[in-house]
């Protein structure tokens, strides 16, 4: 063998170690794929935001037809509890009542004593009526307290939430009037207890 071709032969074993190392990395980078939620026949959706906190990941979606869902086969939010590696936590916390309701946006915020949790801006069917829902939790997912926001004569869907420095919520979203068929931009301000302080819309 030539020297050349000896190089030529080292050289390639070099270039084949390097790739099979990067080929590993990228494999090994891939940390988790996972499916999460109830067997069969639920069926979950329309996921619609993740909060991350250390060492774990919370999620947002909604669940139509799910097997505590007995009384209620329309639909409610759902909130799903994952660790780093993307494995459940502990057993998804259904939130709603006996109408449709479906998860827009989620927000980690503060109540009026300075405790922790989290802000959902929903949206709930029923009854030929769209609403908005404003939703504040504790950390465990537990509703503290739930804001319907709309009038039945229009349609309000929400599409985001957020906590300014006040401790205020803002939620904003869409108003359809019925009698028009026409959209403005909405914008709902509440108090840290959800109570109203004002409504406006924005249309040309």
């Amino acid at each position: 063998m030539t020297p050349a071709l000896f190089y030529v032969n080292q050289l390639r074993s070099y270039f084949s170690g390097i790739l099979i190392l990067f080929h590993s990395a990228f494999i090994f980078a891939q940390t988790f794929q996972t499916t999460i939620g109830y067997p069969l026949p639920a069926y979950e959706d329309g996921v619609s935001g993740i909060i991350t906190n250390t060492g774990e990941y919370l999620i947002l979606g909604s669940n139509f037809n799910h097997p505590s869902g007995l009384f209620n086969q329309n639909g409610d939010m759902q909130l799903i509890w994952m660790n780093s590696f993307g494995n459940v936590l502990n057993p998804g916390r259904i939130i709603g009542q006996d109408v449709l309701e479906s998860g827009s946006w989620i927000e980690k915020a503060n109540d009026c004593n300075g405790n922790q949790g989290y802000i959902i801006a929903a949206n709930e069917f029923g009854a030929g009526a769209h609403n908005m829902l404003l939703t504040f939790t504790n950390l465990a997912g537990v509703p503290v307290w739930v804001r319907r926001i709309g009038i039945p004569a229009d349609d309000e869907q929400s599409t985001c939430v957020k906590q300014d420095n006040a401790g205020n919520f803002i939620l904003v979203g869409t108003k359809t009037y019925s009698n028009s068929n026409l959209s403005t931009v909405y914008a709902v301000k509440t108090d840290c207890g959800g109570n109203l302080i004002w409504e406006r819309e924005f249309g040309v």
